[in-house]
């Protein structure tokens, strides 16, 4: 811990609640308690959190919720041999969002989480993330495997596609077809 911010306060601990989103419901819920560094007040006794205790609070929340630490983000982009810039391409991210995550200043959202642990623990390939920068792969993957299964109709989404008419909105003849 640092020099106390203030002369005469005192170096101790903290037991400190992680709160967390409650998982499948609206709401928090705590984690665990945590042991952070704090300052006393030997005046007031009052506790103060310590600089460090916010992040260690944070990588503990982060943790619990399943999310990539900063150190495992930069050795996925370091396996690839990648630059920061070219994984917000890859995930489609914003101007400097991998190099705030892997710095630790923020985190990616649940979601994203999800999509780079997938890469992370090999559920999906660094070539399918590749495909997928390119909105031609994007779109063709994506119809050919949506499969629509109204009124018990056998096809897909690429059949109709390719059957219905050029308009500049065939949201008008999928409608039409008993598609959606």
């Amino acid at each position: 811990m640092n020099e106390s911010p203030v002369p005469g306060w005192i170096a101790t601990t903290s037991q400190e609640r992680v709160i967390v989103p409650a998982h499948g419901a609206e709401g928090y819920k705590i984690a665990e308690t945590i042991k952070v560094p704090a300052w006393k007040d030997p005046e007031n006794g009052e506790i103060y959190l310590a600089d460090e205790a916010m992040d260690l609070l944070e990588s503990a929340k982060a943790r619990y919720m399943g999310l990539l630490s900063p150190e495992q983000l930069k050795s996925l982009r370091d396996y690839y041999s990648m630059t920061k810039a070219q994984m917000n391409d890859l995930f489609q991210a914003g101007g400097r969002s991998w190099s705030r995550w892997e710095s630790g200043q923020a985190r990616p959202s649940r979601m994203i989480n999800l999509l780079i642990s997938a890469l992370y623990d090999g559920e999906l390939t660094i070539d399918y993330f590749k495909r997928k920068q390119d909105p031609t792969n994007c779109l063709l993957s994506t119809m050919r495997s949506i499969p629509i299964d109204k009124r018990n109709q056998e096809r897909s989404f690429t059949q109709f596609a390719t059957n219905a008419p050029q308009t500049e909105n065939n949201t008008e003849a999928l409608l039409e077809a008993g598609g959606w």
